[in-house]
């Protein structure tokens, strides 16, 4: 169902582009400064989303958030986001949390999530 949910929203959304791995995001603000990268930290206002429209998790104030603490679709997402991007993320089940899905967030095996994602501020990165 995920991933003709997805399908469905590129053919009637041709700005959603698809990465080689897998994730499809539509840019709805492009923001100004340096991306998040791999290895940075940004704060983060989100929405997450099943695809039958059930909300799992939101912040509206804002979390500290790094690439390095998300699933693999999230991460790949808000590292290519800078100051004020606001993008939407249809992260495939493989991309999110797998075959085991998050039972205490009714997030099932494999499924398909979509989150409206927001930077607020990229954190500075300590030079080494």
């Amino acid at each position: 169902k995920g991933a003709a949910y997805v399908q469905d929203a590129i053919k009637n959304d041709p700005s959603i582009k698809t990465t080689e791995s897998g994730l499809a995001y539509k840019v709805v603000n492009e923001g100004t400064g340096e991306p998040v990268g791999q290895n940075g930290s940004a704060v983060v206002k989100y929405k997450g989303q099943l695809i039958d429209g059930t909300v799992f998790d939101s912040n509206d104030q804002g979390a500290n958030l790094s690439p390095r603490g998300t699933v693999p679709g999230f991460a790949e997402g808000l590292a290519m986001m800078n100051k004020g991007a606001k993008y939407i993320l249809y992260i495939p089940g493989d991309l999110a949390y797998g075959v085991e899905g998050q039972p205490y967030a009714k997030i099932g095996p494999n499924q398909t999530l979509v989150f409206t994602v927001e930077v607020a501020g990229v954190n500075e990165t300590p030079k080494k």
